[in-house]
């Protein structure tokens, strides 16, 4: 360990100026971790830059538009889910959820939708609904020898101009383990797409906790390391009077004088 300069004025310009650079650090991770304010698309040629979104209120959803749905599921299951007719289930997307993958990518299959042995037995159960866009549970059975338990889909529709409602988004939200073999299930980030821990459902990076702790702790670190540095100092200080205080101030024996040159000569006489 590199010893402290012995100069209390050099020490403590080490110490303002490590409080200074963990300042700074501490500025710069902050900055880091916090999100980006969010940008308006809108161009000032927009008529719409201006207009205030007021809120959604929820609707009751009709037997129509439930009669809807269930048309629209029981297409889209087995040919996304089952992967029977992938570029069918593109004609049933909305164009965001078209635009997450190539048409190339939906004939082969490649799709943002999770992959499973889906047999005919299913329900729903509404979350919300609001004009135009719905919000339900999907419970999904698998087919007959399958080694696979139930399912759980969180599915969002959105009604086409053309009054049929589309998928706009299709993810797994848990997976149950079969009667017979028992087990926990398992959650969403388990079976998303993706499968990275820490991604969200919108596919945007979680922040974990802990990171919001380092501005504290390098707030901590310039409050401690000055006050580090004079108990350090203090510490000297007092160490230094103790050892003066135990050592002895008896002055030593003076040297004897040196003889005359008369007494030199009187010893030499008989």
């Amino acid at each position: 360990m590199t010893p402290l300069p012995a100069s209390a004025r050099t020490r403590r310009r080490l110490g303002i100026a490590a409080g200074l650079l963990a300042l700074a650090g501490g500025v710069w991770a902050l900055s880091a971790l916090l999100p980006a304010p969010a940008r308006v698309n809108a161009e000032p040629s927009d008529p719409g830059a201006n207009r205030i979104v007021g809120r959604e209120r929820q609707v009751p959803l009709r037997r129509a538009d439930r009669r809807s749905i269930d048309q629209t599921l029981d297409a889209f299951v087995p040919a996304a889910v089952e992967r029977k007719d992938p570029l069918a289930a593109y004609q049933l997307a909305t164009p965001d959820l078209r635009r997450s993958a190539t048409r190339a990518e939906w004939r082969r299959g490649e799709i943002p939708v999770y992959p499973y042995p889906a047999s005919e037995k299913r329900s729903w159960t509404l979350n919300f609904s609001f004009p135009g866009h719905v919000n339900l549970d999907l419970f999904v059975q698998p087919k007959k020898g399958a080694d696979v338990g139930p399912i759980a889909f969180t599915v969002e529709l959105k009604r086409s101009a053309g009054r049929h409602w589309l998928v706009d988004s299709f993810f797994p939200t848990a997976m149950f383990p079969k009667v017979e073999d028992g087990g926990q299930p398992l959650a969403q980030p388990d079976l998303s797409p993706s499968n990275v821990q820490g991604t969200s459902q919108l596919g945007e990076q979680r922040v974990s906790s802990v990171f919001f702790l380092v501005p504290f702790v390098l707030i901590g670190l310039v409050l401690a390391i000055p006050l580090g540095m004079f108990l350090l100092d203090k510490y000297r200080v007092a160490r230094a009077e103790r050892i003066y205080a135990r050592t002895p101030r008896t002055m030593p024996p003076l040297p004897k004088a040196r003889p005359s040159s008369e007494e030199r000569e009187r010893s030499r006489v008989p």
